[in-house]
């Protein structure tokens, strides 16, 4: 039957982990990102920053116990901090941090009223940024959150796909507007 295309688990690009307004200075949430145990927190300079749950000295989970201090988030273990980018700064002995204590941290930008993070199975850096959108006039964001049992990239090509619409869903009068364009991601 030829070759089947088999879609990554989890496509490269941005997606929504929560509001902004949902995620004050000093709190930290567990989140599951692609599979794994992330923690999501927000320094007190305002930074939000997604993180391996799991403190890379030891392993202590930074949810249970893990403290926000200023701009760096304290594992409850051994009370070693780490910055946004992941890098041991300090350590409570007042000793060098070891070398390897570097903890894997996602690129996360607080953008129209969205906490995004990007995701790219070869960590490369995003090779797109998300547009701010000036929302001057406009109501405050209305949101709603559910769970859709697909591969994101299945939504988003059934939702141009007009054969699968009138198939699939019974539409019958559609009409182009006009036609589809891409450009870039």
């Amino acid at each position: 039957m030829g070759n089947k295309i088999v879609l990554p688990p989890y496509p490269t690009g941005w997606y929504s982990v929560g509001l902004s307004r949902e995620l004050k200075g000093g709190q930290i949430r567990t989140i599951c990102f692609m599979g794994e145990d992330v923690v999501l927190f927000r320094t007190a300079s305002g930074k939000a920053c997604v993180m391996d749950a799991y403190c890379p000295h030891l392993g202590g989970h930074f949810r249970y116990g893990g403290t926000v201090v200023k701009d760096t988030i304290r594992c409850p273990f051994h009370g070693f901090c780490f910055d946004t980018s992941g890098e041991c700064v300090s350590t409570p002995y007042g000793t060098k941090p070891p070398p390897t204590a570097i903890a894997k941290t996602s690129t996360v930008r607080d953008i129209n009223g969205f906490l995004l993070v990007n995701h790219d199975a070869e960590n490369r850096k995003p090779d797109w940024e998300i547009p701010e959108k000036d929302y001057t006039g406009w109501t405050q964001l209305l949101s709603a959150s559910f769970d859709i049992k697909s591969h994101p990239q299945e939504t988003s090509e059934n939702s141009v796909d007009f054969g699968h619409f009138s198939v699939v869903h019974g539409y019958s009068d559609l009409d182009t507007i006009k036609p589809l364009r891409t450009e870039g991601p």
